[in-house]
């Protein structure tokens, strides 16, 4: 029995971080960004370097997700996941295929930053620090607050870079949806960039 209490408390707490549906009121009251892993039936876990993550396997082939524009959805407390139905599309969890076929699944986001009433303002985070809005961010609120000093394109590269450091598989795939196949493609080349210059793993280009 002290065997069976000890596993459960282990099992516990290496799912501490781990939830599952909705996204609680901090994560769009607070700044917010960067790599989730998810499994089925929507559930996640945010990616944090060096710490174990219920839904990442260093050695799995793995698909990441970067959505794109987000005007209003901070304010409605909504965030993209693998199940539209939210956005009027079928109660379908498009993770579960990957999931089935051995995947590890991810999304970027960086929807606090593309949450604009003009998609260029947004579009323009993907790019610089100094656009027309900077880099501000929205909270639940609807409230814009002065955002850090990097683009969105180098938050992003950085979550990635930190969070599959130790990645030992042979096959990554970025998807963008919209505006996120810009961020796709500028992320992907900034990978692509830095495993030229020898500071990321070649293990880490898409």
């Amino acid at each position: 029995m002290r065997t069976l209490i000890v596993f459960m408390l282990l099992s516990f707490s290496s799912l501490s971080q781990a939830a599952v549906g909705v996204f609680p009121d901090s994560t769009f009251q607070n700044l917010d960004h960067g790599l989730y892993w998810f499994g089925y039936g929507e559930s996640w876990q945010k990616a944090v370097p060096g710490q174990t993550n219920a839904y990442y396997v260093a050695s799995k082939p793995t698909m990441i997700y970067i959505h794109g524009w987000q005007n209003g959805s901070t304010q409605k407390k909504n965030r993209e996941t693998f199940n539209r139905k939210d956005a009027g599309g079928p109660d379908l969890d498009l993770a579960h295929a990957w999931l089935a076929a051995g995947y590890n699944v991810g999304v970027l986001y960086w929807n606090q930053f593309a949450d604009e009433g003009e998609v260029r303002d947004a579009e323009a985070k993907i790019w610089t620090a100094t656009g027309p809005r900077a880099m501000r961010w929205r909270n639940s609120s609807g409230v814009y607050s002065t955002g850090p000093t990097q683009s969105a394109s180098d938050l992003l590269f950085n979550s990635y870079r930190t969070n599959l450091a130790g990645y030992t598989g042979n096959n990554i795939r970025i998807a963008g949806h919209s505006l996120g196949n810009q961020m796709a493609i500028v992320l992907t080349k900034k990978i692509s960039d830095a495993v030229t210059a020898g500071t990321v793993s070649s293990k880490l280009l898409p």
